[in-house]
């Protein structure tokens, strides 16, 4: 019964190193893959940005890959965990997105603060020389529909002209 407890061991360890082989991403337009964990080694393959790369050891700065059923060296600051996407989206949708929150917060806020700027009135009883006066609900929901028009207008205009430029 020993026997088997050993044998299942060593088999439950080779199937979880198996799958659990770790999985990288090339972010680099091409990496040679070498002979040898060395720069100076001969190239016997390649890949390319994006590409996966399952690893099979490390040995110091170089792992190493199957590819085509070739064993060989790649250098480890070449890769990362995530694949890499383009960074610069374009399209209409994300252009309104990147614009359209910020302005509304911008316009309202300046909106609110023009308000409450206009809405003091001089009163020499308090200590600032004002006194605040109160904003209607109704005015909340001007304004508040003023920023909102606004920065629709803003983040369509963004999104068009982020969409022409895919073009």
């Amino acid at each position: 019964m020993k026997k088997n407890n050993k044998v299942l061991l060593i088999f439950f360890l080779v199937f979880i190193n198996i799958s659990y082989s770790q999985t990288y991403f090339i972010n680099v337009r091409k990496l040679n893959i070498r002979e040898n964990p060395d720069k100076n080694s001969n190239v016997i393959g390649s890949y390319s940005k994006n590409d996966t790369v399952n690893i099979l050891s490390q040995q110091g700065d170089w792992y190493k890959v199957e590819n085509k059923k070739k064993i060989g060296f790649i250098n480890k600051k070449y890769l990362s965990s995530k694949k890499e996407e383009n960074k610069i989206e374009k399209g209409f949708i994300s252009g309104f997105n990147k614009v359209f929150l910020k302005s509304l917060i911008i316009t309202g806020l300046v909106f609110f603060l023009y308000q409450s700027y206009k809405r003091r009135i001089a009163d020499s009883r308090y200590k600032k020389g004002y006194r605040q006066g109160n904003i209607s609900i109704r005015e909340y929901i001007a304004y508040g529909s003023y920023s909102l028009i606004i920065s629709l207008i803003i983040g369509v205009v963004n999104g068009v002209a982020s969409w022409l430029e895919k073009f």
